[in-house]
């Protein structure tokens, strides 16, 4: 009996792609941070403000993304059959963009970096800094296109409610390379053309635990569509315009002023 436990253990050691735990990802975007759980083929995000997440099963194609503000559920299952939404530039159509590896770069969150610096037209676009290991030893690889397609998706769906976007050539240059950096590795740090932050891993364990009920969707939340929740939105926002006419009178011009342009950056 002893020995037949032995060689359970041992056969769970040496078979790849067994696994007792997840892998737990932490980020943190424009000071937006994130943490992705990895389980074979699904994957949990949520982002520290506990306003929703997102479970994705890539062997089942079945995403949706929960929002507990409307206690709904967005299904955008479809992004593993459509292509992702086209996007003009504004400094023109022809973008002649490619990777140059400049050596290692940093150690991040235990793993060694390479770097790589991104050109479009011959102007740099930023670096990315890309770790091989990691994306192996996280289960990330299978993710990365579809969370790379993301949010392109969404804005494809929500289209109909706001005008085309339209990217720098700086950011048509990311987004058309970072299937070639993913294929090389896990980016896990990134910086713009001005050498500012704009992505960081902060934290990668490959032994993590999983959340309770990790890829459980909430049984009373409603199926949705981005149509029905503008809808839903719209209407709260009626609801609550005259407490924002109150509001907005004992806010100084000044204020009052600053507040309209950000709403108008928002909606552009």
């Amino acid at each position: 009996m002893r020995s037949a436990k032995h060689l359970i253990c041992f056969i769970f050691l040496i078979i790849p792609g067994i696994s007792t735990a997840a892998s737990m990802i932490q980020s943190r975007s424009n000071n937006e941070l994130s943490t992705i759980y990895i389980d074979g083929n699904k994957a949990r995000i949520e982002t520290s403000g506990n306003d929703g997440f997102l479970v994705m099963d890539v062997a089942n194609k079945s995403l949706k993304m929960v929002i507990h503000e409307f206690q709904a559920i967005l299904d955008m299952s479809d992004i593993f059959s459509r292509s992702p939404a086209p996007v003009t530039t504004a400094e023109g159509d022809f973008i002649d963009t490619y990777a140059e590896p400049k050596g290692l770069g940093p150690k991040i969150s235990g793993y060694e970096t390479e770097e790589y610096e991104i050109f479009a037209n011959d102007k740099y676009c930023g670096s990315a800094f890309v770790s091989v290991r990691a994306i192996q030893e996280t289960g990330m690889r299978k993710f990365t296109g579809v969370l790379q397609n993301l949010e392109s998706h969404i804005q494809q769906k929500m289209s109909r409610f706001s005008a085309p976007s339209q990217q720098s050539l700086c950011d048509s240059a990311n987004n058309k390379l970072t299937d070639k950096i993913q294929d090389i590795g896990f980016p896990l740090k990134s910086i713009d053309q001005y050498k500012q932050l704009t992505h960081e891993i902060t934290s990668i364990n490959t032994r993590a635990t999983l959340p309770a009920n990790a890829f459980v969707i909430p049984a009373h939340y409603k199926l949705t569509t981005p149509s029905e929740m503008m809808k839903n939105a719209t209407k709260q926002i009626k609801n609550a315009a005259p407490f924002m006419l109150e509001m907005m009178k004992s806010i100084s011009p000044e204020d009052r002023e600053m507040m309209l342009r950000k709403l108008q950056q928002l909606q552009r």
